[in-house]
């Protein structure tokens, strides 16, 4: 038997200001340290991290003078325990999922392989609501006075407390935040094959040629012409130009009797200059002299601070991309102008992100595909026509050839996730955009190193400007927002993880304990970059802080430095920094905490990589980019705002969604969270409405658009209900 705690060590009472965590009628060692059993199971392919070290093979990390070999307890973890004056224990049963984790914790009582019983689990809200409904889980609201440092947390982050509580408004688990409110995932570009292509090469590709399928979607009249805010680098402040659209590039091309890699860049630049050249250098084939140039080359006006291209120019830039292959990436090689990370449904699902580019809401949101709408009235993408008539468009473009061309794998040939479509591409320099995240991109970025085997950079790129459907009452920060302007809802908020307390738990105090210190500095520090051997010792300090050394990203944030042993020691390594931290460390686990920026800016190996991210934060702060939040002010309309990932659903309403045959039929399309079948929107890329697959799930459009009522008088109806409750 376990004994537990009765005071928890002097660090966290300090951080906390003195407040205790005592438990009346506990028991103490005569050293005052209790067992604390944890079970983390990180599984990525056939990398496993939790608590301890589970490589087969021992290893040792030089830098901080340690031997590691299997079911060692892991730096981390090793010093959390000794700040909270706990002997922690791997308690995790090491399955190959989270679900079936959760299967033996129910069937064994929440019990380590052996035998002893589990204090803190790592869960998701999918798993902590059916422990709930069981009462497996101890609700921590009901112990926030043991938890001073989470409960400051709670109370300055109240609309996302709000938003973890269940059906009965307690809350059974302390969350896990990848960052918060920053931009996770964007647009990617190989920059200088845009510069190569449209500023330096003056001869082009015509063997290849193209059958166009899609035509121009941004319909504008010639005449229009659209005021909207850009970021001027020359000045470093915004201002507000004029954009023409005298031409459309996709209707150019697709007016050529042949489309070939000289005809798609001649009718891409004719449109640009059209529409563009106002505030192009006269260098460069504009007319702009002196402060009115925004663009000093025709590439700026992708790649820049300024970027103002619109999706039909960023879709004919891919049609001239790929028709100019041989230009741009050598004999016999074809670019892909798109292509998702992997072959896995959760990366198959970046095809359908950049629909956000047609203006669809909700496909890069963090619950579902749920948004917000102009009129702040909480909708559902998947019911939406012109989600459907956006997926239409991207099967053009896949018909076109500008995308992966094998981007599924059968499952039943268990080849399913197997490509990885990210890192070939940018091995063989065939790689020209992505959307996924910056820094694990960048890991493949051809100047992280003299001797990269890698032949192509990716850099981050501001979204196409577009026309959101916004009405006529939408502001941000106080200003009238209807025209174009860049916006996208990717960003951090609240993930599905966490974790939670067993009822069965023999160290409550311990466990509540270990959950609080995680959101105090020094615990949180201690979590994202392990104990004092891996960060950088300079002298300086900070208030709760162990002494590090400090560095600043973001332009004012300030963070600890990583040790160059450990950064030299991830570059040398077969792994990615997160991946070295969780097996080697024991740091940056999915559990309850919010992850600094500093560990993915920092570990962030490609120079070009990291000024490109500088700069589109430039924009963002400059307000000319816009991101969704967690929360938005009086005076900013609730279409910035991000849906809450969580809300407490009733458990009649989860049963009615489960139940209701329409609203899993409308799931079953957008179900790219399954691992075992290819989603059918992913099907539908490829082969349309004829595609074998879709049409036996779900017939036609037709058969499914009959479904959309009942799915929003059931699933829209009880997420409204619950959301209304938060906000």
């Amino acid at each position: 038997m376990k004994k537990k705690i009765s005071l928890v060590a002097l660090s966290a009472v300090a951080l906390a200001g003195g407040a205790s965590l005592a438990s009346c009628g506990n028991t103490v060692t005569s050293n005052g340290w209790s067992d604390l059993d944890i079970a983390i199971n990180y599984t990525s392919g056939q990398k496993v991290s939790g608590v301890s070290y589970q490589m087969a093979t021992s290893t040792t990390l030089d830098y901080a003078n340690l031997s590691l070999t299997k079911d060692t307890t892991l730096p981390t973890w090793k010093a959390i325990g000794d700040a909270l004056n706990l002997n922690i224990r791997d308690g995790a049963i090491y399955t190959k999922s989270l679900a079936d984790d959760w299967n033996q914790y129910d069937t064994s009582g929440y019990k380590s392989n052996g035998g002893n019983l589990i204090d803190l689990v790592m869960g998701n809200k999918t798993v902590y609501q059916d422990a709930v409904n069981l009462q497996h889980l101890i609700a921590v609201s009901d112990h926030l006075d043991k938890m001073p440092n989470f409960k400051a947390w709670t109370q300055s982050h109240s609309a996302i407390w709000n938003s973890m509580k269940f059906s009965d408004g307690k809350v059974y688990y302390t969350p896990y935040f990848d960052g918060l409110d920053t931009q996770e995932c964007m647009p990617l570009m190989n920059i200088e094959m845009t510069a190569k292509l449209l500023d330096e090469l003056t001869s082009f590709d015509t063997d290849k040629t193209l059958t166009t399928k899609y035509s121009k979607t941004v319909d504008e009249a010639a005449t229009a012409v659209e005021t909207v805010k850009v970021y001027d680098a020359a000045s470093s402040s915004t201002k507000e130009v004029e954009i023409k659209f005298a031409a459309n590039a996709v209707e150019l091309q697709n007016a050529e009797t042949t489309l070939n890699g000289q005809t798609a860049v001649a009718a891409l630049k004719q449109a640009l200059l059209a529409n563009y050249g106002h505030l192009v250098s006269v260098q460069a084939g504009g007319t702009a002299t002196g402060s009115n140039v925004l663009f000093n080359k025709l590439s700026e006006i992708f790649t820049s601070q300024g970027a103002c291209y619109t999706v039909d120019d960023l879709v004919a830039l891919w049609r001239a991309v790929y028709l100019n292959s041989t230009k741009l990436a050598g004999e016999g090689k074809t670019v892909i102008p798109f292509a998702p990370r992997t072959a896995q449904n959760n990366r198959t699902r970046q095809l359908t992100n950049i629909l956000q580019f047609w203006g669809v809401r909700g496909v890069s949101g963090e619950n579902g595909l749920l948004y917000f709408d102009g009129n702040g009235d909480l909708k559902d993408a998947r019911t939406q026509a012109s989600t459907y008539t956006a997926l239409g468009y991207v099967h053009q473009l896949y018909e076109e050839g500008l995308f992966t061309k094998d981007f599924i794998k059968d499952p039943e040939n268990k080849e399913m996730g197997s490509s990885e479509f990210r890192k070939k591409n940018m091995t063989e320099g065939t790689a020209f955009m992505f959307y996924d995240y910056n820094t694990t991109t960048a890991a493949y970025n051809k100047d992280q190193a003299a001797d990269s085997k890698y032949k192509v950079n990716i850099e981050a790129i501001l979204p196409p400007f577009v026309k959101w459907n916004v009405g006529e009452n939408c502001t941000y920060k106080g200003e009238n927002l209807n025209n174009y302007f860049h916006f996208s809802e990717d960003n951090r908020a609240l993930k599905d993880g966490g974790w939670a307390i067993p009822t069965t738990t023999d160290n409550l105090d311990g466990a509540l304990a270990c959950m609080d210190y995680l959101f105090s500095r020094e615990g949180a520090d201690l979590q994202d970059y392990g104990p004092e051997a891996y960060k950088d010792d300079n002298g300086k300090t900070r208030t709760g802080v162990f002494r590090q050394g400090l560095t600043t990203v973001n332009g004012n944030e300030v963070v600890v430095k990583i040790s160059d042993n450990v950064l030299n020691a991830i570059k040398n390594s077969a792994y990615g920094w997160n991946d070295y931290y969780r097996l080697f460390i024991g740091s940056t686990q999915g559990i309850g905490h919010v992850r600094s920026a500093g560990l993915d800016i920092q570990c962030n190996v490609s120079p070009k990589s990291i000024e490109a991210l500088n700069k589109v934060g430039a924009v963002t702060a400059a307000g000319a980019y816009i991101l969704a939040q967690s929360s938005v002010d009086a005076g900013t309309s609730r279409f910035f705002l991000s849906v809450p990932t969580s809300a407490p659903l009733t458990n009649a309403e989860s049963q009615a969604i489960k139940d209701n045959n329409d609203v899993k039929a409308v799931a079953d399309f957008w179900n790219y969270g399954q691992s075992k079948t290819v989603w059918i929107g992913a099907r539908f890329i490829i082969g349309g409405w004829d595609e074998q697959n879709v049409k036996t799930a779900v017939t036609d459009y037709a058969t499914l658009s009959g479904k959309f009522a009942a799915c929003d008088n059931i699933y829209l109806r009880a997420w409204n209900r619950a959301i209304g409750t938060l906000l």
